[in-house]
């Protein structure tokens, strides 16, 4: 185990210096009823209501399942929300936020006109191509549709983020001393991030499989 906070700071996944709260994001609200899907392993799905350059927002809450050889039994996992934006500024407008990550809404304008001054688009150089991260205390997955367009990138974007969404998802089921809602939570000492290491390697490929399965079904589908 090593520190949750040490891996924030490597990965740009600590939280902007006033980000929403937990009652910012559930006052957002959801725009469906929960649904049940099931791609080989049942998950619960809430759409959230449409918002400016966001192709899709989601509210993921994967099935209990058990791991191989008794490592974990009754994985429940955390709700996340599965956001693709049809450009970078979609994750800010989202959450209406204008900064998450330490990234800013107004430095993804710039950049998309910088781009656009330069006959380009997203597709060549995108402000965010994709992020895990939290909005107050919920845990969001984001995609940057535009930069996906470009030929490899997709695919590319969808592991690398699979990686990320796994651990935290890991991380908040086995330590309970790592608690989002709590103010600079990441500096708890006890808030520690889980390690993949032989005994664990199995957890982190089933939360990827499913995890990843899921973003690669809504990209398909929004392609």
């Amino acid at each position: 185990m090593i520190k949750l906070k040490d891996i924030l700071l490597e990965t740009d996944v600590i939280p902007a210096e006033a980000p929403i709260t937990k009652k910012d994001a559930e006052e957002i609200g959801f725009d469906t009823p929960e649904e049940v899907e099931d791609l080989s392993f049942k998950f619960k799905v809430r759409n959230m209501p449409k918002k400016e350059n966001v192709a899709l927002h989601q509210v993921i809450t994967i099935e209990i399942f058990d791991l191989p050889d008794g490592y974990r039994k009754s994985v429940k996992l955390r709700p996340y929300h599965l956001i693709f934006g049809k450009n970078s500024l979609g994750i800010f407008d989202a959450f209406g936020v204008n900064e998450t990550a330490g990234l800013t809404r107004q430095g993804a304008e710039e950049k998309i006109s910088k781009l656009a001054a330069e006959g380009k688009t997203e597709i060549d150089d995108a402000y965010i191509g994709g992020l895990v991260n939290y909005a107050g205390s919920e845990l969001y997955e984001f995609f940057n549709l535009e930069r996906m367009k470009k030929p490899g990138m997709g695919k590319r974007l969808l592991f690398h983020e699979m990686v990320h969404i796994a651990r935290n998802l890991i991380s908040l089921f086995e330590n309970p001393a790592i608690d989002p809602s709590k103010p600079e939570w990441w500096d708890d000492p006890n808030a520690t991030f889980t390690n993949m290491e032989d005994a664990s390697e199995e957890f982190f490929a089933e939360v990827q499989e499913r995890t990843g399965t899921i973003a690669d079904d809504r990209w398909d589908k929004l392609k």
